[in-house]
């Protein structure tokens, strides 16, 4: 859409107009365009702000501020978003700590699954939680962490094996 804004020098005004819609879920019309279809609810049922759009646009724009916003806007209001990721990666320089939180809180979702395949998952986001502790030189709370979350999971040998793996322990 901004492609096509941009040959008509409409960039600007189509932005925001797209905007105000992912925000409002309204798209107000000038012209022909008043009568143009309006989706039934029964067909089309979308939640407004449109947190997973307006979070990847900011991303692209590169506007952390903003994104960071958006995703706490988004959990204020108990919405599930699939960005948490993305939004974990996005901030990891402006917010290092907040960054670690969603890093942490996804890897203990995904132990809570009890699956080998969930601890690997799980593992894998632990690792960028360790590069961050590592970045702003706070091993000892990331040594913490990892003897909480290996006590806490004593009576899963499968993602203990895991965790072994992510530091460096020899496996028995």
């Amino acid at each position: 859409m901004l492609e096509a804004a941009i040959k008509t020098k409409n960039k600007d005004e189509i932005r925001a107009w797209a905007l105000n819609y992912l925000f409002t879920g309204k798209a107000p019309a000038k012209g022909a365009l008043k009568e143009a279809f309006q989706p039934r609810e029964r067909y089309f049922k979308k939640e407004f702000p449109d947190y997973e759009v307006l979070i990847d646009i900011a991303e692209k724009e590169k506007r952390i501020e903003d994104l960071w916003s958006l995703y706490k806007e988004a959990a204020k209001e108990k919405r599930y978003l699939q960005a948490h990721i993305q939004v974990a990666s996005a901030i990891k320089n402006l917010y290092p700590d907040e960054s670690i939180k969603i890093w942490c809180s996804l890897a203990e979702n995904q132990i809570a699954q009890t699956s080998p395949s969930a601890y690997i998952t799980a593992v894998s986001y632990l690792k960028e939680a360790k590069k961050l502790y590592q970045k702003t030189k706070r091993e000892r709370e990331w040594s913490q962490y990892i003897a909480g979350l290996s006590e806490e999971n004593k009576r899963k040998p499968r993602f203990i094996k895991e965790l072994r793996c992510l530091t460096g322990e020899k496996l028995l």
